[in-house]
């Protein structure tokens, strides 16, 4: 038998699907498409950025951090498409997290372990509850014990957001992904401000008014309405 053969359709999967799956969807006139892979890629450096400015304020298990926004979105790859940051719900959360352990389960259990756990800190604030128990005792366990990991993820995450739509309102124009994007991630952006250390010099008070100042500007234009998924 050949080796290695599980931990290489692991490791091959990714590859294939997530350049297929293009994110953004529904704001993509006048923007970069952009597809998974790019966005698991970029994402990725950006955690490195965040975490080489805020490393002197709080100490972090960077490796389990990085591997998170590495593997966050492989599910993405095997259900076939991104479901929009508006349209999230706990049956997208549920669908991906069964593809991650159809993909990996085959993995040596030490491997399959390390993976799940990565995968799970995307969860800790949100305790999915059609999740097996297992993942969830796993996922109150990461948010006991890696409360500031998880924190750095979602604040990583959210930026991420916030990066894209500076992207294309300053590239294209496009002030509109600027107004809705931030309409979404200011408050939750304010509040990782207070809650994880360090985070304060990367998304600062200036920035802050800033976006609160575009919203206020933009107040009861280009209003968002949520899509059902499934």
């Amino acid at each position: 038998m050949m080796p290695f053969l599980s931990m290489i359709e692991a490791w091959k999967s990714p590859q294939e699907k997530l350049n297929k799956v293009i994110r953004w969807k529904k704001y993509l006139e006048n923007a970069r498409p952009q597809n998974s892979l790019q966005h698991s890629h970029s994402i990725t450096i950006l955690g490195i950025m965040v975490l080489s400015r805020i490393k002197s304020f709080v100490s972090l298990d960077e490796g389990l951090i990085l591997s998170a926004l590495t593997l966050h979105d492989v599910a993405e790859g095997e259900v076939g498409f991104d479901t929009l940051y508006i349209d999230k719900t706990n049956l997208s959360d549920e669908k991906e997290y069964f593809a991650f352990v159809k993909l990996y389960q085959k993995t040596s259990p030490d491997v399959f372990d390390y993976l799940h756990k990565a995968f799970l800190l995307q969860f800790a604030f949100k305790d999915p509850e059609d999740f097996p128990s297992s993942a969830r005792v796993e996922i109150t366990e990461l948010r006991k014990t890696k409360r500031n990991e998880a924190l750095c993820f979602e604040a990583i995450e959210r930026l991420d957001y916030v990066f894209y739509a500076i992207e294309q309102a300053t590239e294209k124009n496009n002030t509109k992904i600027l107004i809705q994007t931030l309409r979404h991630q200011l408050s939750h952006l304010n509040k990782l401000n207070q809650e994880l250390p360090g985070f304060e010099t990367i998304w600062t008070e200036e920035i802050s008014q800033w976006a609160q100042q575009l919203l206020s500007t933009y107040e009861g234009l280009w209003i968002e309405t949520k899509e059902s998924v499934f």
